[in-house]
């Protein structure tokens, strides 16, 4: 019996197509996500594939939290990575302002409103010190009717409690 000689280059070594969705035949839970993902504000390199036993077909809705067009972020993964079911990556509309004396995000829900740990067992630190604690309390700004909410949004989001105490 002769054995011939085989080297390398009798192989097709040009690897698998990285805008095919399902790079390995009957097992369609890994995908590429080059192929899978549209999302103008998600970048997805080659050969990087996700994983999960529902199909990798919804990743950016499963996996990409919190990232709205509106924001101007964008995801980049690079190529060759490998990411398993239960990713997350938390993109920046999750984030709020810490600036003002609320953090929630007036802006993002328009009609007039677009100007700009965890499940904690005990308190780690307060946010603001006694005093401003006391007049924020004393203002109540959140019990106010929405339209003078709105009137006074400059002064919630800046911080500015003397202004919010006139408003009062």
């Amino acid at each position: 019996m002769c054995l011939a000689a085989i080297s390398l280059t009798d192989f097709d070594m040009d690897g698998p197509n990285p805008d095919i969705k399902h790079p390995i035949p009957m097992h369609t839970r890994v995908g590429f996500l080059k192929g899978l993902v549209n999302a103008p504000n998600i970048e997805i390199g080659d050969f990087t594939y996700y994983d999960d036993p529902d199909g990798p077909d919804k990743f950016a809705e499963k996996c990409v939290l919190h990232h709205y067009p509106f924001i101007g972020d964008k995801l980049i993964i690079g190529r060759f990575c490998a990411i398993a079911e239960g990713a997350r990556f938390m993109m920046n509309g999750a984030n709020h302002a810490m600036s003002g004396f609320s953090t929630y995000p007036f802006n993002i829900f328009g009609h007039g409103w677009e100007i700009v740990a965890g499940n904690a067992a005990k308190v780690v630190k307060m946010r603001f010190d006694d005093r401003t604690i006391r007049r924020l309390l004393a203002v109540a700004w959140w019990d106010w009717p929405v339209d003078k909410v709105s009137r006074n949004l400059d002064a919630i989001r800046g911080a500015d409690i003397s202004l919010l105490e006139a408003a009062a």
